[in-house]
């Protein structure tokens, strides 16, 4: 299903104008707005996510901003390797239920923010905050896939026409696919058709690097078929890539990505208090919605209408919580499919 995304060419001035006032109007530290402090953000999220949103917070805020990138479970594993030496302060980027998994580690925090937030996308004690709300789909390559062969759900994917052909990454590494991996864990584990195995075995072994290159791949023609987020798949779509994406029929979870304060001993605590309050912010949000094609977690936010709403998909009962409960089992069944099954 291909769905059109408008843009507002405007947008950026009216973000820069409307983040001028609330650099202006929010309350803060004026110590810690007025010197260059280091707050150092490990991201999962592409560069053309995190970069207007950090060059704003600096220009605003007056705190500089290093930043480290990699995979998300890779990130939260150097997190939790380091310890309270860690040099991070903000994991920026992730599923909730990886958050979770790991919440021992951040620092709860309670965003000005937070009456505006959807309830149901919030930690029961704030260890983490949400960014938005990221519906998976699977991308196909239009010019390949004939329309009799275009999936329609994870069942699909298990077909022998995609063996070898699905662009996918370990679940080890991304945010993204271990939501998915877990997805088609839940669906699976309803019924008795052995699903999440005969996924993996389809993958025939062939394993990407990063989640970026998804999307690529399958435009490229490299692959038929693709895992990813709904605004990764729209922004190929409105480049006029070939892809087009569905939302799987058989389930699909929409888990909003997330911001958590990392324990450690840096005392960059305040910054990256207003850091989290400022990508919570109505500004920010309206202008992740409008120009970097992701649904807002406010509820006084309201997306374009092209996109599919949430209450028209169908979605699995799927708890972040009780799947991360599940992480280690999770990770250790890719390890036992990909690995034992396929070799």
């Amino acid at each position: 299903m291909r769905r059109k995304f408008s843009k507002n060419k405007s947008i950026v001035l009216i973000f820069s104008l409307a983040l001028l006032l609330y650099g202006c109007n929010n309350n803060k530290d004026d110590t810690v707005s007025n010197q260059k402090a280091d707050l150092v953000v490990y991201t999962s999220h592409r560069k053309e996510i995190y970069e207007p949103i950090i060059k704003e917070f600096e220009e605003r805020t007056g705190i500089w901003v290093h930043i480290e990138t990699g995979g998300t479970n890779q990130l939260l594993e150097a997190i939790l390797e380091d310890g309270e030496d860690t040099e991070a302060d903000i994991i920026f980027g992730g599923g909730l239920e990886l958050l979770e998994t790991y919440k021992e580690h951040f620092l709860p925090y309670k965003s000005i923010e937070v009456d505006s937030i959807e309830p149901a996308f919030c930690a029961t004690n704030y260890e983490w905050s949400p960014f938005s709300a990221l519906p998976l789909v699977i991308v196909y390559n239009n010019k390949l896939v004939d329309k009799n062969n275009i999936p329609k759900s994870w069942e699909d994917l298990c077909d022998e026409y995609f063996k070898g052909r699905i662009a996918y990454v370990s679940p080890e590494i991304s945010g993204s696919c271990y939501t998915a991996f877990a997805a088609i864990w839940h669906i699976d584990k309803n019924g008795d058709k052995n699903m999440l195995e005969r996924f993996v075995k389809n993958l025939d072994g062939n394993i990407l690097k990063n989640s970026e290159d998804i999307c690529t791949g399958v435009a490229d023609g490299e692959y038929f078929v693709g895992v990813t987020i709904e605004p990764n798949a729209l922004n190929f779509v409105n480049s006029g890539e070939n892809i087009e994406f569905v939302y799987p029929i058989d389930g699909t979870v929409s888990i909003p990505d997330g911001i958590a304060i990392i324990k450690n001993n840096n005392g960059a605590e305040n910054n990256a208090k207003h850091f989290i309050d400022f990508v919570l912010s109505k500004d920010v949000q309206y202008y992740m919605t409008n120009e970097l094609n992701r649904r807002s977690v406010r509820m006084d936010i309201v997306g374009d209408n092209s996109l599919l709403p949430l209450k028209e998909m169908k979605l699995i009962d799927y708890s972040f919580i009780r799947i991360a409960e599940n992480n280690n089992m999770l990770i250790e069944l890719w390890r036992e499919l990909f690995e034992e099954k396929i070799y």
